[in-house]
């Protein structure tokens, strides 16, 4: 019994309060009249009351009826301010549709299904963050790109080299080669000395020492110690020439004109010496003619000197 008594007394005052009043007035024929407003109202509301009764006393609602648009107007104390003047726009003129939109409206305002929460006191200031200290750290370089450093090389040769044809001459000498460019390929330049050699005709004979300038580009293959290297390039080759019964022009200096082909195998010993060996050909699509009193023209210049080299290699760069 007094645990009763007790769940009792605890209920909200409002429980037991009387409910406030709503007067709904209007034209009784509008739409929505005030009686359908009054009926709505009190189906939806709990601590409020409505009538049609014009009393001073209490909230007073007005409704007007314009047609397709009605008005409802708060004519009087407790409800909000924004909400003293509200227009609906109904083009069906569905009265009881119009009573329940403006219960509806006015429940809202009267007895809020949420009720107003306490302002929210702001979040304190955090002091602002210092910015991370940024330590810069060296991009690491692409292996790739460590192959692409320049290369330097040096080649010193000895030469023996001859022709094919039936002038048999043959010739030693010695070659130096310089090259730059990368690992696989690359622009050498060349000098070469030989010794003096023969050259037979039939009825007459002349002697010649040259001095090859070459200009080529290499291109190398290496696996691991074993490099293979080929060249294609211009070759210049200054030839000196005498003999008795031999008439040249220009004193006996002429300079010939032709191509030089060269095929080299090294094996790299600490990346930095390699001794080799090369093939090579200088090939002259021009000879040069050499004449004899009384007989006129008796031969030329061979058109293919084939030659071996071998040397050692040194890798400056």
């Amino acid at each position: 019994m007094h645990l009763a008594f007790a769940l009792i007394a605890s209920l909200p005052a409002y429980v037991w309060a009387a409910p406030s009043m709503i007067h709904v007035v209007g034209n009784p024929n509008g739409c929505p009249s005030p009686t359908q407003v009054s009926r709505a109202l009190n189906d939806a509301l709990t601590l409020h009351q409505a009538d049609t009764n014009p009393s001073p006393d209490g909230d007073r609602v007005s409704l007007t009826d314009e047609g397709l648009r009605y008005r409802v107007v708060i004519e009087k104390t407790s409800l909000p301010a924004v909400a003293e003047k509200s227009e609906f726009t109904d083009e069906t003129r569905q009265c009881e549709e119009r009573a329940r939109v403006t219960a509806v409206f006015l429940a809202l305002l009267l007895e809020p299904p949420f009720p107003k929460s306490p302002p929210e006191s702001s979040p304190p200031v955090s002091p602002p963050l210092e910015p991370p200290h940024l330590t810069a750290r060296a991009k690491p370089v692409d292996s790739s790109l460590k192959k692409r450093k320049l290369v330097v090389q040096l080649e010193f040769a000895g030469v023996l080299d001859g022709t094919p044809d039936s002038h048999r001459a043959i010739s030693g000498g010695a070659s130096l080669r310089a090259s730059l460019g990368l690992d696989h390929f690359a622009i050498v330049l060349g000098i070469s000395g030989t010794s003096p050699t023969t050259l037979a005709f039939s009825h007459s004979s002349a002697h010649l020492e040259r001095l090859p300038i070459d200009v080529d580009l290499r291109g190398a293959l290496r696996v691991k110690r074993f490099e293979l290297t080929l060249d294609l390039g211009f070759v210049t080759d200054v030839l000196f020439i005498s003999g008795d019964d031999i008439t040249v022009k220009n004193h006996g200096v002429r300079v010939d004109f032709g191509l030089r082909v060269a095929l080299e195998a090294k094996v790299w010993i600490k990346n930095r010496v390699a001794p080799f060996v090369a093939l090579q050909a200088l090939i002259s699509p021009i000879p040069i003619e050499f004449s004899a009193d009384p007989y006129g023209s008796v031969g030329a210049t061979p058109y293919l000197w084939l030659g071996g080299l071998a040397g050692l290699a040194i890798r400056l760069h």
